[in-house]
């Protein structure tokens, strides 16, 4: 834990702002989607809502950066989720949007995973990250990068799920560099490089997660998100930067990862029930030679909310 009251409420203060703004930016860019239908990605990331979405996402990230000075990255990177709590509770208000039954009752699952999975880690102090690990970071850029590519020159029934789990790579990376930022030992000559890993790979997961959302059930999209931007650095934490689980509380660890894997699996069939559409018909985006389906004047665009980080809505 850390070393003073003070600064565990500061990380507690931090974290609890990272569940604000990730939620709220949530929020503004589903209302962006939902006004701009049938957008290209590159156009719908200059929209001004999605602009004031991006910004409050990088004070997310600034909050989980002050938060992983003392707390581990199990805990951090679990607690984040949480912000679909928030975005949930703000769509039913301002978009009218409720989840299914079967959503409804996965959801949970997957919060109370990343739940078991924060609570089981011991806190600790940062570590600076090892200087192989900074490289390995550096590489899964142009990597990550030609994946994505790769999935959107041949897309496929589960094109939205792999491009979610390259996001959630991706801002799993960028939290890995975060804590090595934070840490009070790190090398001052590694900073700018270090700065440079953070902020491409969280800009590459914006990206990666607004192209998902136009390929798949948002609800998919964010529970697959959630998973691999968790166990991945909890993974790493685990074997590198000294992270552990309280003793005697390994097996919780345990049943936390594998009760995010299977509600992520029972979640990620989302893709399938949109299939006979193909991809980004929900978004008014036309597959070569089939129209997509028009709203009637007047009606609600569905589906047309689905893009940004971290969001939650129903499918109709």
């Amino acid at each position: 834990m850390p070393s003073s009251d003070g600064s565990l409420l500061i990380c507690v203060v931090a974290l609890a702002t990272t569940i604000g703004a990730y939620g709220v930016a949530s929020l503004l860019q589903a209302m962006a989607a939902r006004r701009q239908p049938g957008t290209s990605i590159a156009r719908l990331l200059v929209e001004p809502l999605v602009l004031a979405g991006l910004g409050l996402d990088v004070v997310g990230f600034l909050g989980t950066a002050v938060a992983l000075h003392a707390l581990p990255l199990f805990f951090v990177q679990g607690a984040a989720s949480a912000s679909i709590v928030v975005t949930a509770l703000l769509a039913s208000v301002f978009l009218q949007e409720r989840p299914s039954h079967r959503e409804a009752a996965v959801m949970p699952l997957v919060l109370l995973g990343l739940a078991v999975l924060a609570a089981s880690a011991e806190p600790g102090p940062a570590e600076a990250l090892p200087l192989l690990l900074l490289a390995t970071l550096a590489i899964g850029v142009p990597a990550v990068t030609a994946g994505g590519w790769y999935l959107l020159r041949r897309p496929g029934q589960w094109t939205g799920a792999g491009l979610a789990v390259l996001a959630g790579l991706s801002y799993g990376a960028a939290g890995l560099a975060a804590r090595g930022l934070s840490a009070p030992d790190s090398s001052q000559m590694w900073l700018v490089p270090t700065l440079l890993v953070v902020m491409l790979h969280a800009l590459q997961g914006v990206v990666l997660v607004t192209a998902s959302m136009r390929q798949a059930a948002v609800n998919s999209v964010t529970s697959i998100l959630f998973a691999a931007e968790t166990l991945m650095p909890s993974a790493i934490g685990w074997a590198l930067l000294g992270d552990r689980a309280t003793p005697g509380m390994g097996w919780f660890a345990l049943a936390g990862c594998g009760l995010l894997l299977l509600s992520t699996a029972a979640l990620s069939h989302g893709p399938a029930r949109e299939a006979d559409l193909g991809p980004g018909a929900e978004l008014g985006v036309e597959k070569p030679g089939i129209p997509a389906p028009r709203p009637a004047p007047g009606a609600p665009l569905a589906g047309a909310h689905r893009t940004g980080r971290h969001r939650r809505a129903a499918d109709r």
